[in-house]
């Protein structure tokens, strides 16, 4: 029988903190799961963009494994590629919304239909809710990759459909974030669209400007496969932007077409005739504008409100113990005091 005290506090900003015995463990990867009262409910997250976790993190995690229930908080799609056979088996829940995996058959019982992306970017910011496109659209398509990247943002696909884009007379906007602008810049096929102001290139940059760059644009496009559901694809929403994404996208796929077909569209990147459907995805997104709110219908199914009570149905489904309205993170409370009116 463990002894220990346990503590977990959170400050202003969402800092979560882990006290043993008053000792602070300096846990980053580490996030309690809270009810609607705010109050800890023996749930613990366990968030890592990379998926990785300390040592130490993973001796808590053993160790309090009979008091606590601990639930895998998916962030890394190839790391969730790579390890989902052991990860599912060493943790009492997982989220892989929509997941194309086939989860091992004896374990496929604690797969939550959930994702962390959705509650980190549906909700208010500290300083206002999360960035709401005002403005008017001036170009036709956005997408964000990773230069020569070959699995998560798929470059080879995201550079083909630029090049037939453009090539066709749609202005678009390309964020690369991680290095390779250079290449990008100098590419021949590229550079001309540049010089006729059909493309707008650019590198990393901070969020509010990368926001507001992006939200020029009417439709994003994401050819992302071992991706675990960009967090990118959900401020495209809430920006009121339509998306067009891969059906090999990791997470969400079904979640994000029941949004709609004048919302989303699933696009095949290899198919010979994708480049027409986007064509048209874009031109019915102009005919359509002041008609379809994305950011409506994605806030209407998936506000704090309405996520905080699937995530507590979610775990009670998968049965674990979980008599609450609501279940939401520890590190949010900041964000969320005024819903849930502590």
């Amino acid at each position: 029988m463990n002894h220990e005290s346990v503590n977990f506090s959170y400050d202003s900003k969402g800092n979560v903190y882990t006290t043993i015995n008053n000792n602070n463990m300096g846990f980053t990867h580490i996030i309690p799961l809270v009810n609607e009262k705010a109050e800890f409910c023996n749930l613990i997250g366990v968030y890592s963009k990379d998926g990785s976790i300390t040592e130490e993190e993973s001796k808590f995690i053993e160790r309090y494994a009979d008091m606590y229930k601990f639930i895998f908080m998916t962030a890394s799609g190839p790391y969730y590629e790579k390890n989902y056979k052991k990860v599912y088996t060493k943790y009492d829940g997982v989220m892989g919304l929509n997941t194309n995996k086939r989860v091992p058959t004896s374990q496929f019982g604690n797969n939550l239909e959930l994702n962390y992306s959705m509650m980190a970017r549906s909700g208010p910011n500290l300083n206002g809710f999360f960035y709401n496109n005002e403005g008017q659209f001036d170009r036709d398509f956005s997408i964000l990759t990773w230069y020569k990247d070959r699995n998560a943002k798929v470059w080879k696909d995201a550079y083909r459909t630029i090049i037939k884009l453009c090539g066709a007379g749609y202005k678009g906007i390309l964020i690369n974030q991680r290095s390779g602008n250079d290449e990008i810049l100098k590419d021949s096929k590229l550079k001309q669209y540049i010089d006729n102001n059909l493309l707008e290139v650019y590198g990393t940059m901070g969020e509010k400007e990368f926001h507001n760059i992006m939200s020029r644009a009417r439709v994003a496009i994401f050819p992302n496969q071992s991706d675990a559901f960009p967090k990118h694809i959900i401020e495209s929403l809430l920006q009121n932007k339509s998306i067009v994404i891969s059906p090999q996208l990791l997470f969400g796929v079904e979640t994000l077409k029941a949004l709609g077909s004048e919302i989303t569209l699933v696009q095949d990147f290899k198919k010979r005739d994708y480049i027409d459907n986007i064509v048209k995805f874009i031109d019915d997104n102009k005919k359509n504008q002041g008609i379809v709110y994305p950011r409506e219908e994605w806030l209407k199914r998936y506000s704090f409100d309405e996520l905080s009570k699937i995530w507590a149905r979610e775990f009670s489904r998968i049965g674990i113990k979980n008599e609450y309205e609501r279940t939401f993170c520890m590190s949010h409370i900041p964000r969320f005091y005024d819903l849930i009116k502590i």
